[in-house]
């Protein structure tokens, strides 16, 4: 449940409104002071609240795209048995899964890079399709074949980059790869 600022603020209104006209303040003392203190308590315990609000919803925020990706690339958890062989494969499958969304950031690195020189969207389209390749291996829970397409579009990515590179491979470039 999350409490946006518009209800936060009408919250401590209505709160505020409830201590003036219907509850008995015997309780709280009488001079401005301690019952500015108290007010001051109760906006701190509605700002923690709110606080924790936007925190739970951003964590959930995280859970959730996590979870859409864990459902897009790794097989259905229930496949897998409760043995150690089957637990060993859920979790290279997850690990696969994690790795494979770590492909999105060479291709936004590379991207403005590849405008201008086309010759780039080779290693780059390369990648993202072998890349897709073993995230629907993974899918499938062939996580051993899945991994296998994994590395190979890392080294073909790289080779292919190797060997498109406009002015040939030289010394001095060599370092970047």
């Amino acid at each position: 449940m999350s409490i946006s600022n518009i209800q936060l603020i009408a919250l401590k209104i209505e709160l505020a409104t409830h201590i003036d006209n219907t509850v008995d303040n015997s309780f709280l003392p009488h001079d401005t002071n301690s019952y500015h203190l108290h007010s001051k308590f109760i906006q701190h315990i509605f700002l923690e609240k709110g606080k924790e609000a936007v925190q739970q919803e951003q964590t959930n925020i995280w859970q959730t795209t996590v979870q859409i990706w864990l459902r897009l690339t790794s097989p259905d958890p229930r496949i897998f048995g409760p043995g150690i062989e089957d637990q060993e494969r859920k979790r290279r499958s997850r690990l696969l899964s994690a790795l494979l969304a770590l492909v999105f950031v060479p291709v936004l690195l590379a991207a403005p890079t590849a405008i201008p020189v086309p010759s780039y969207w080779i290693p780059i389209i390369s990648l993202i399709v072998l890349s897709l390749m073993a995230a629907v291996f993974n899918r499938r829970a062939n996580v051993t074949v899945s991994g296998i397409f994994f590395i190979f579009a890392i080294d073909a990515t790289l080779t292919i980059l190797l060997a498109t590179t406009p002015h040939g491979i030289r010394n001095s470039n060599i370092p970047f790869f």
